[in-house]
């Protein structure tokens, strides 16, 4: 399936229509749809290429689909969305827009989709992006997988979005839905259309004075002030203040314990109901399990601290150490996988029939069956490639 962002069973709705041009580009065909906006695959004839043309909806006021830029998410979650009303002059949003989106162009690595183009289509504003051939990391996971498996997708992604911290920019969505694994196993972050400079605090919502407590969560839910995915954000984010690499950081840890144990860290049935329950409930509980180190537990609890002070002081801090996690794990995979060879290397020997060598030749594999397979092979496999030596 060819897709580029949101949810990957989202139906199409009303939009340009094959052929229209937009900007430079020209309609192809519909990817998806959201409540702000719908993503389309476009050619741009100037780089005889196939782009991902995100174009956010004209019965949205001009003001509201400037502050939003890029695309608000698409698809979402069963969680819903929240925006911030759009205030403040409409050329200062433009400018902003354009400011961001540059400086996403800028950004160039592995892990980050590559932002080509942004620009006005009438009311309309729209993104050109690159074009991946994969799914999202929701429905990856619907698909079984393995603790080392999630590790290694989420480090990827991890990486990427430490990458646009370090020039300088916030996601302040990040989420199952904004990750994309393409049919090559490459791993992206997508779907900055609520990104931010680090220095751009004149339009985030204002913060709520005090301490703020279940009422103030209440209102600003309400009232549409909060920035974000109600599931993955940051406590400070509920309370309309500021996000920062440190917010990221905590909606990563939200999606890493998601895909590792099949359930969120703060459940709740609204917007509020989650909110009050990272603001005044007890810390998340980290469920044991045999295959998630010990190590790696206690890193997404530190990322999952309500004060952004507590928390790690970067990605990078929070990706070393569950390299560091990894690496362990797989050091003692390797430890056991040498110790059942040559336990297993014994027993083939001394049992071996000295009438009938075929036959003994014959039984070797389902002898080595959890020995040496295909399952200890990719544990193998998996742990050279999480070794930092060359």
């Amino acid at each position: 399936m060819t897709t580029t962002v949101g949810n990957d069973d989202a139906e199409p709705s009303a939009g340009p229509i094959h052929g229209t041009k937009v900007g430079r580009f020209t309609i192809l065909e519909p990817l998806g749809t959201g409540s702000t906006g719908c993503v389309f695959s476009a050619y741009d004839p100037e780089l005889d290429r196939k782009v991902a043309l995100k174009v956010l909806r004209g019965d949205y006021p001009v003001e509201q689909r400037l502050h939003l830029a890029a695309a608000s998410t698409v698809g979402g979650d069963e969680t819903g969305e929240s925006s911030g009303a759009a205030d403040g002059p409409v050329q200062a949003r433009q400018q902003r827009l354009l400011r961001e989106a540059r400086a996403l162009a800028k950004l160039s690595h592995p892990n980050v989709i590559t932002a080509y183009d942004v620009g006005l289509h009438g009311n309309d504003v729209f993104i050109a992006m690159q074009h991946v051939d994969g799914c999202t990391l929701r429905r990856w996971l619907e698909t079984r997988r393995t603790a080392p498996e999630v590790l290694e997708v989420l480090a990827r992604a991890g990486a990427g979005l430490a990458a646009a911290h370090r020039a300088g920019l916030v996601h302040r969505d990040f989420k199952p839905d904004n990750v994309m694994i393409g049919r090559d196993d490459r791993v992206y972050v997508l779907d900055f259309g609520l990104v931010r400079d680090f220095t751009a605090q004149d339009l985030d919502p204002p913060a709520v004075d005090g301490t703020p407590g279940p009422e103030a969560v209440s209102r600003l839910t309400a009232t549409g002030s909060v920035i974000g995915t109600p599931a993955y954000m940051a406590p400070e984010q509920y309370l309309g203040r500021p996000a920062d690499a440190r917010s990221d950081q905590f909606s990563f840890c939200v999606s890493l314990y998601e895909a590792l144990f099949g359930q969120r860290p703060f459940a709740g049935a609204t917007p509020a109901e989650i909110g009050r329950k990272m603001l005044d409930g007890e810390a998340p509980t980290i469920p044991s399990h045999r295959d998630v180190p010990a190590r790696v537990r206690r890193a997404v609890a530190r990322g999952l601290e309500r004060d952004p002070e507590r928390r790690w002081p970067s990605m990078d801090d929070l990706l070393l150490e569950l390299a560091a996690g990894r690496r362990r794990w797989s050091t003692a995979v390797l430890a056991a996988v040498a110790v059942a060879l040559v336990l297993g290397s014994g027993a083939l020997l001394l049992g071996r029939s000295a009438t009938d060598p075929a036959a003994d030749c014959a039984a070797a594999g389902d002898r080595l069956r959890g020995v040496w397979d295909d399952r200890v092979r990719a544990h193998v496999r998996d742990a050279f490639a999480a070794s930092p030596a060359p």
